[in-house]
């Protein structure tokens, strides 16, 4: 697990072209699109638009706080938090508060990007749906971001080998077409030219393609 602490998320008060700057495209379930930062920052390549095709836009200071960032890896879901201002004063903004409370943002999608002003390029980037935890008229509305379940994350095997062939039997890879199911092992095979267990009990005058291997299960695996 990596933590990246608000301290280090809250470029608003240094100085501007300097500090990194919190950008956030929000996607609501109606197609609505907001872009959102601490700090006004303008012509910015936004990643989520409506035709899909890339463009640059302005952020607006919606972002009162940045809390802590937390990247996993494995298959659990990273997890971000911030909290939105709902006062403000033109139109669009005063109606914040109103579509907080309606859970217009429960669900909806998210990129966050750590946005590097000089190098004009983010140095962290999380995709994922907002849920909202908290409406509070004086602090802002609190929410909590929940990236996308990433099978590239996990660090899963994918065989285990042993003196056992790992092969469900009579499957396509398998190719068996006996009545009788296989014990896993190089004696019982069905289609020996297919048996992937791992040959290692070699005896004086045998090849490899007739090692005498055990019929049954032994718990000496190499997993990869």
């Amino acid at each position: 697990m990596i933590d990246f602490p608000a301290s280090l998320l809250a470029g608003g008060g240094a100085r501007t072209g300097i500090a990194p700057v919190n950008l956030l495209d929000v996607q609501l379930l109606s197609g609505d699109i907001y872009y959102w930062a601490d700090r006004a920052i303008n012509n910015i390549p936004a990643v989520i638009t409506a035709s899909g095709a890339p463009a640059s836009v302005n952020y607006l200071p919606w972002i009162n706080s940045m809390g802590e960032i937390r990247l996993y890896r494995s298959l659990r879901a990273s997890t971000c938090g911030f909290v939105i201002q709902n006062v403000s004063g033109d139109s669009m903004q005063r109606d914040f508060e109103r579509i907080a409370r309606k859970s217009a943002l429960e669900g909806a999608f998210f990129v966050l990007r750590i946005w590097q002003p000089g190098a004009a390029a983010s140095y962290l980037r999380m995709d994922g749906t907002l849920t909202v935890t908290g409406v509070d008229e004086e602090t802002g509305v609190s929410i909590k971001g929940q990236s996308l379940p990433l099978d590239v994350e996990a660090d899963a095997l994918t065989m285990s080998y042993s003196e056992n062939c790992q092969l469900e039997w009579a499957s396509a890879r398998c190719g068996s077409t006996q009545p009788t199911a296989c014990q896993n092992s190089f004696q019982t095979c069905q289609v020996v030219e297919r048996y992937t267990g791992i040959l290692n009990t070699f005896e004086k005058n045998f090849g490899e393609a007739t090692a005498a291997t055990s019929t049954y299960a032994i718990n000496r695996r190499r997993q990869v």
